[in-house]
C-alpha cells in the first residue's frame, strides 16, 4: 500500500488541477466597459443596494480570467478601490465589466 501512495496522490492533484482548467475555461468573457460606465453602475447599485457581478481584468496562471464575483456594494476603501459585502476589494481601474443582477420576482 505505502508503494501505491505517491501514485495516488498525484493521481488526485491530477484530477483537481484538470477540475480547475474545466471550470475557469468556462468563465464568460464579459463586454469591456469605460471607467466612467463602471463607475455610474456601480454608484447605481450602491444607493438602490442592488446586488452585481464584477469581473476583472487579472488572469490566472493558465492566462484565464478569474471568475465573476457576486455582491453588494459597500462602498470603497480609500485606495479608489470597490468593496463589496462578501470582503473582496477589487481596484476600478482592474475592472473589466460589471452587471447589476435584477432583483428577483417573488
Amino acid at each position: 500500500m505505502l508503494k501505491w501512495r505517491g501514485f495516488l496522490i498525484s493521481d488526485h492533484i491530477a484530477a483537481l488541477k484538470r477540475q480547475a482548467r474545466e471550470e475557469a475555461a468556462g468563465v464568460p468573457v464579459l463586454p469591456k466597459m469605460a471607467e466612467g460606465e463602471i463607475r455610474a453602475t456601480l454608484n447605481r447599485a450602491y444607493t438602490s443596494k442592488e446586488t452585481v457581478q464584477v469581473q476583472s481584468t487579472d488572469i490566472d496562471p493558465n492566462l484565464n480570467l478569474y471568475p465573476v464575483v457576486e455582491g453588494k456594494v459597500m462602498g470603497s476603501n480609500g485606495h479608489d478601490s470597490l468593496v463589496l459585502d462578501t470582503g473582496v476589494a477589487i481596484p476600478i481601474g482592474r475592472i473589466r465589466s460589471v452587471q447589476v443582477i435584477p432583483y428577483a420576482v417573488q
